[in-house]
């Protein structure tokens, strides 16, 4: 989901541009076509045939996404009523796996594809940086090897973070994955720096402290340009690998990929949020026990996708996260 102001830009599996708003739970077609049904290919928010991927941006009153074009992905862009729209420059060959992603800084797009996990062959992959008014292009960072994979992408300040991650052993039951480690890369100065060696599932940066997730240990919080870090919160059985995220006031852990991962052990049923405070103290556990996918959101609410609909996008608002709150659905 791409968050606005009053709502939320997101695709469908008809792969139909909607705004959401969730103040009043309505769902609304990206078109501004008169007197159009929004039911056939010619609406605005249609993007079907495999023209184009899931993943949405919202960055500077354009909505970002990713086209498909004679086994090309594209950077493409449209305004919010779905009138115009623009590709922005070709980007790396893609056959319909949503796999690619994007972050923003100044006048730049930086794209990466976050497979390659079980790529048994040696591949390279790439953070490209692409210009959002000439189209330009060029790698600012590359690596190659087996099961190799560039991952969490994110902007802080002038810097764009990332981690690299690879296998250690590929088989058809199973891939033992670990992380090298997390780098960034300084748009002002064009360096890459490693900023830890330890491995690190995920990281967060809230008012100048990083907070990352390390395998197997916990969430540590370190201070930026400080060598010493603490332990805030130890794993936990369910949760040895989680995502990180923040809305500011409270930090958000999820285990969805370690349930993928253990996927024979816990499977869908102990998915779940954890809110913590900056502390390390954790101020409520959600579960989401039928959940395909879980998304942070923003400041305002959390989501995930369940397995239970063919829509099944369920959303909690977080006035009341302290005590838990309720999913509700989203209905189109």
């Amino acid at each position: 989901l791409a968050a606005v102001e009053d709502g939320y830009y997101y695709m469908n599996f008809e792969q139909k541009l909607l705004f959401l708003n969730l103040e009043t739970n309505d769902v609304i077609p990206v078109c501004a076509k008169p007197e159009c049904d929004h039911k056939s290919s010619s609406c605005n928010a249609f993007f079907g045939n495999g023209a184009a991927l899931r993943s949405i941006y919202y960055y500077r009153g354009y909505i970002y996404y990713f086209g498909l074009s004679n086994g090309m992905a594209q950077l493409c862009r449209m305004d919010k009523s779905g009138t115009t729209r623009e590709v922005i420059g070709e980007l790396i060959p893609n056959d319909g796996v949503d796999s690619i992603r994007a972050v923003f800084q100044g006048e730049y797009a930086f794209i990466y594809d976050g497979s390659g996990l079980a790529d048994e062959q040696e591949t390279t992959k790439s953070i490209i940086e692409v210009s959002l008014t000439s189209g330009d292009k060029k790698i600012v960072y590359e690596v190659t090897g087996k099961g190799i994979s560039i991952t969490n992408v994110k902007c802080f300040g002038d810097k764009i973070f990332f981690t690299v991650r690879e296998a250690d052993s590929i088989s058809d039951k199973a891939i033992s994955v670990h992380s090298r480690g997390l780098f960034s890369y300084s748009c002002s100065n064009d360096e890459i720096e490693e900023v830890s060696g330890q491995n690190i599932n995920d990281y967060y940066v809230v008012d100048g402290t990083m907070y990352y997730f390390v395998t197997g240990e916990g969430l540590y919080k370190i201070d930026i340009g400080s060598d010493i870090s603490q332990k805030i919160w130890e794993s936990t059985e369910q949760c040895d690998m989680c995502s990180v995220s923040s809305d500011g006031e409270y930090i958000y852990l999820n285990n969805h990929k370690y349930c993928y991962y253990m996927w024979e052990l816990y499977g869908f049923s102990e998915n779940r949020y954890i809110v913590i405070d900056k502390g390390g103290n954790v101020i409520n556990e959600i579960l989401c026990p039928d959940a395909l996918a879980l998304y942070f959101g923003d400041d305002r609410y959390l989501f995930y996708k369940s397995m239970n609909d063919a829509e099944g996008l369920m959303y909690m608002k977080k006035d009341d996260i302290e005590t838990g709150g309720d999913w509700k659905q989203v209905f189109e």
